[in-house]
């Protein structure tokens, strides 16, 4: 009679050890693919968390905008919003809290902003009508912006650019605000005026 011992055999062991290997990189990879995803979204989450918060501030700006002439550096009398393709892409006045506390100030200030080198920042004066030596409080708004660009609405018509070459106290009823900034989508956004004159 033959002596039947209970047990695995060394076959059925390497079988369940390379099913147990098997399994656990199946685990292992779907672990990180999971990781991976989640990393991905909470970085998606911040570059969009990032973009509200710049919109949000130019926002406030906006809402805030007085239609009252301004001059520039060099003393010539501009309209109460000016534009250009580079360096300062927006240039007016606005109400309301001012962003730099000061005791013995208005309520207004004079707020532009400038894109430069994939940069969006914002500058702000307590002098209205500046000269050559305004001093600017200046604050990065966005940064690794590949596009910063503005439209206008007036007239029942999108505008590329506002004139400034009038010394008139027109601004338009809105702007359209395209940004794109690096690992986000395009961003465009239509701010509503507070005032409008023909």
């Amino acid at each position: 009679m033959l002596n039947k011992q209970s047990g695995l055999t060394l076959v059925e062991l390497l079988v369940a050890c390379t099913l147990f290997v098997w399994i656990g990189s199946a685990a292992a990879l779907i672990l990180q693919q999971v990781h991976q995803s989640k990393v991905s979204q909470e970085k998606r989450l911040a570059n969009l968390q990032y973009l509200q918060r710049g919109m949000a501030r130019i926002r406030s700006d906006l809402e805030q905008i007085v239609p009252r002439i301004k001059r520039n550096e060099q003393g010539r009398y501009t309209s109460p919003l000016t534009t250009s393709d580079k360096g300062v892409v927006l240039d007016f006045i606005r109400d309301g809290k001012a962003q730099i506390p000061s005791a013995a100030s208005s309520s207004m200030e004079r707020v532009r902003y400038l894109y430069e080198d994939g940069r969006v920042y914002r500058e702000s004066t307590q002098a209205l009508d500046i000269t050559i030596k305004s001093v600017w409080n200046k604050v990065l708004v966005f940064e690794g912006a590949e596009q910063f660009s503005l439209r206008f609405y007036a007239n029942n018509n999108w505008q590329n650019s506002w004139r400034d070459d009038e010394a008139t106290k027109a601004i338009p009823q809105a702007i359209m605000l395209s940004v794109l900034l690096k690992n986000t989508p395009l961003a465009e956004q239509v701010f509503l005026l507070p005032e409008y004159e023909k």
